[in-house]
């Protein structure tokens, strides 16, 4: 199977402006010409169906044109006409299966759903009845129907994304519902709604127990959207010499790029008085300060170096490795501020 075009986000989303029109020009050629590449279609039709101008049907049959899926012609006095290229036609069908999968449409409506109170609650309640006089209620040009916006609502209210609960959802859709902050956060993380769930359940496992151990699993993105799992397990670190070599185990799992790792080993060998800094030097842009007796940095060296770690962790993806590793330079720099 070939790839979807570029402008068919992988989410399910439809895109915005022309962008959501080319899956639905593809799906509608499907039904017209019944897989016929032969086959040429008036496209006046479809402009008509869909409320769009000539300008704007013009501009998605050069998007489709442009990327192999179809061929066009003029039609004369009833305008264009189209037909399939054996690309188009391929993935047409694998629209079709997309729009027909409730997997598919059950992922789609919450990222939907979740989106559009984001979009439009500004901080304020909105009726679940409004969603469905938006675009966004249309997964590939066909509507979600009201037990799938029930089900998504439910799964929303059940994670506590939304306030609403599964027993006010069925009065009509008249209930009010806004965002929790949980809500607040997965929307503005524009992750996958259920990946955002799942790794907010992966966060909340790592944990220190009574035997004084880390236990995680992280999840990092390799070559594309693949995704591997590893499990963490080790002490927690109870000096900064420990701490070092925790984070140095977890580097590469951290995601970063080589620049960005570079400069995290540095900081790591000036906590630990190595290669990167001398024991109580400002090689690394802090200041200096007695070294302890083990020979690492004194406690004002050592909080400007964690303040410039933690710093540096910020710019690595979001996985539960580098949430444990921002947790443990947390509680040192609480150990060391008292």
């Amino acid at each position: 199977m070939s790839t979807a075009l570029p402008a068919l986000p992988e989410s399910g989303a439809e895109g915005t402006g022309t962008g959501r029109y080319l899956p639905r020009f593809l799906l509608w050629l499907l039904e017209r010409t019944e897989g016929d590449t032969g086959i040429s279609v008036p496209c006046a039709e479809f402009a008509a169906a869909q409320s769009i101008s000539g300008g704007v049907l013009d501009t998605v049959l050069e998007r489709l044109r442009g990327h192999a899926m179809v061929r066009v012609r003029d039609g004369g006095p009833d305008g264009p006409e189209a037909a399939f290229e054996p690309a188009g036609l391929e993935q047409a069908r694998w629209l079709r299966a997309r729009r027909a999968s409730p997997a598919e449409r059950g992922r789609y409506a919450r990222q939907a759903l979740l989106s559009w109170i984001f979009a439009r609650a500004h901080g304020r309640p909105v009726r679940l009845a409004e969603f469905f006089d938006s675009r966004e209620l249309f997964f590939f040009g066909e509507a979600l129907s009201a037990g799938e916006v029930t089900q998504a609502a439910s799964y929303l209210a059940q994670q506590g994304l939304i306030t609403a609960s599964a027993g006010h959802l069925g009065d009509g859709f008249e209930a009010p519902v806004s965002l929790t902050p949980l809500g607040v956060d997965a929307a503005l993380s524009e992750a996958d709604v259920g990946r955002y769930v799942e790794q907010q359940r992966e966060l909340a496992r790592p944990t220190t127990t009574t035997e004084n151990v880390f236990h995680g699993t992280v999840h990092n993105v390799v070559g594309g959207d693949q995704r591997v799992s590893g499990g963490i397990h080790f002490p927690q670190p109870s000096a900064v010499p420990e701490l070092a070599a925790v984070i140095r185990r977890l580097v590469p799992e951290l995601g970063l790029d080589e620049e960005a790792r570079a400069a995290l080993l540095e900081q790591l060998d000036a906590l630990d008085g190595g290669a990167g800094g001398r024991p109580g030097d400002a090689t690394a842009g802090g200041p200096a300060t007695p070294a302890d007796p083990d020979g690492t940095p004194g406690p004002d060296r050592r909080e400007g170096v964690l303040e410039r770690i933690r710093t540096a962790l910020y710019a690595s993806p979001d996985t539960v490795a580098r949430q444990v590793v921002l947790d443990a330079v947390g509680q040192a720099m609480g150990r060391l501020l008292g």
